[in-house]
């Protein structure tokens, strides 16, 4: 995946306070997920969902911060996100991000192809009866089409609501 894709939001931490600047929608300055807080990083997930499910036409899902080393697939693996069709939630690892010093972009990526994910098991397919390859490539399909249109709504709504993402 070219990195200009991935790197498609980025935010700058101002004054101390939390608030996320941005810039020309999604041409953005490079903000580490670390440099945001635990509440702004609930928020950015949250909104993410948000404007993924809106764009779909349905229910945001659930979702939960946690570690997900003990799903990596290979030895030098680890999941960054992850969706569960049994409890229909989308479980996010961002220790991880922090660890790996990513962007926010790189986040957000990650929840709209969870997301995708969300999308099929509502639309019947899941990996209890499709091939989870066909799955997986649904999901980067969706993460690469949908990516730049995500946070051009992201930035809409930020920059309507400035104070959205600030620390209280």
């Amino acid at each position: 995946m070219d990195i200009g894709t991935i790197i498609a939001l980025m935010a700058i931490v101002i004054g101390g306070l939390g608030t996320i600047a941005l810039e020309n929608g999604f041409k953005l300055k490079n903000t580490d997920v670390s440099d945001l807080s635990s509440v702004e990083v609930k928020k950015l997930i949250s909104l993410t969902l948000d404007v993924c499910a809106e764009r779909e036409g349905v229910k945001s899902p659930k979702f939960q911060i946690t570690d997900l080393s003990k799903h990596a697939k290979l030895q030098n693996e680890h999941v960054l996100g992850m969706y569960l069709c049994q409890t229909k939630m989308i479980f996010i690892d961002v220790e991880r991000f922090i660890y790996r010093g990513d962007n926010i972009g790189n986040m957000v990526s990650t929840i709209v192809h969870e997301f995708q994910h969300y999308v099929d098991d509502l639309n019947g397919s899941n990996e209890t009866n499709t091939v989870l390859d066909l799955l997986e490539l649904r999901a980067d399909n969706a993460e690469e089409k949908y990516l730049k249109k995500t946070i051009r709504r992201l930035h809409k709504i930020i920059e309507g609501q400035p104070n959205i993402l600030s620390l209280t």
